[in-house]
Parts: C-alpha cells; sequence; structure tokens
C-alpha cells in the first residue's frame, strides 16, 4: 500500500527538499492555492489562502479534504497567532457541526479571500428561511484577537438571504407588486 501524504503550503513554506524526502514514504501531494488554469503568475501562498484552498478540495482517493463549496457548513476562525486557538479549536473539525479552520489576521478585518469565501458559500432560499441549510461559524479567540465588530460582519455574509427574483411570487405571503 502506498500512503498519501499531504503537505500544506508552497515551496517557500515547505521546501522541495522536505518534500523529496517524505516522497520515499508515499505519494506527496500538495495543498497550495496555485490555480492550474491561470494564466499570470502564482499567487503568493499564505496561511490564509491554504485553509481556504483546505476547505474546498477534495481528494476521493486519500479521503482528505472537505469540498465544501456550497451552503450548510460550520467554519472555525482562528487568528493566525493564535496557534493555541488553533490547536484547541481542532475537535470542532469533528465533533457535531463539521467545521474546517479559517483564519483571520487581525483583529478589526477579515481577510478579502476568507470575506470572499463566507459570502460565496452563504445560504439562500425561495420560500421561507426556515427551510434552511445554515452555516455556523465557531469564532476562537480573545476580543483582541478578533474583534466584536469582526465577529457581527462574519454573522452578516454568513446568514440566510432571500433569492427570490424580482416581480416574481415564488409561494411567499409577500408579493413584490405594487398594490
Amino acid at each position: 500500500m502506498e500512503w498519501r501524504i499531504y503537505i500544506f503550503g508552497g515551496p517557500d513554506q515547505i521546501s522541495g527538499a522536505v518534500a523529496k524526502q517524505l516522497a520515499k514514504y508515499g505519494t506527496i501531494i500538495r495543498i497550495t492555492n496555485n490555480d492550474i488554469v491561470a494564466f499570470n503568475a502564482n499567487p503568493t501562498n499564505n496561511p490564509v489562502d491554504t485553509a481556504i484552498v483546505f476547505a474546498k478540495m477534495w481528494d476521493p482517493e486519500g479521503v482528505v479534504g472537505w469540498k465544501i463549496t456550497g451552503p450548510g457548513h460550520g467554519f472555525t476562525l482562528v487568528n493566525i497567532n493564535d496557534w493555541q486557538g488553533a490547536v484547541a479549536s481542532a475537535p470542532l473539525s469533528h465533533l457535531g457541526f463539521h467545521a474546517p479552520l479559517l483564519l483571520t489576521e487581525g483583529p478589526t478585518q477579515l481577510p478579502s479571500a476568507v470575506d470572499g469565501y463566507l459570502s460565496s458559500v452563504a445560504p439562500t432560499f425561495l420560500t421561507s428561511p426556515a427551510d434552511g441549510p445554515y452555516n455556523m461559524t465557531y469564532v476562537i479567540g480573545s476580543w483582541s484577537q478578533i474583534s466584536w465588530s469582526q465577529q457581527a460582519h462574519i454573522d452578516y455574509i454568513s446568514e440566510m438571504g432571500n433569492h427570490r427574483f424580482w416581480k416574481q411570487n415564488t409561494g411567499s405571503r409577500y408579493t413584490d407588486s405594487s398594490p
């Protein structure tokens, strides 16, 4: 049986020499934020983007990854400088509402990549928000690591949104037409 070894980050984070040493034990799969269809220079790998890539990826051969590209999931958000919080949040990745780890870099503003990702998987409804699905984000850390305003923003971009089309009655009690 050949092992699949996952390394997270580009060559600047985990050198080719280390990858080569590990290759003696199995196939190396490098998780990076590289877009294989991009025509410009490869993006810089960083922990924030690599965490998002891991949340989106799925390797059926190794049964590794989250494959979260739509609504109805949990997430864990930790400040990148709080390694203790990241370690302590690990059980949330498996218990109950499974939650991959996402990272923020400061207490006041969400990185644009995380903001975009959470917005892209935010749930919508056509008839009733009671139908779900819902997203949930565990925020780990003190107010100085992730501020109240940042948490409110996360809640806002992750909340259930109305997906009705303008001037169409989709079964709700109210229509968009004038009386």
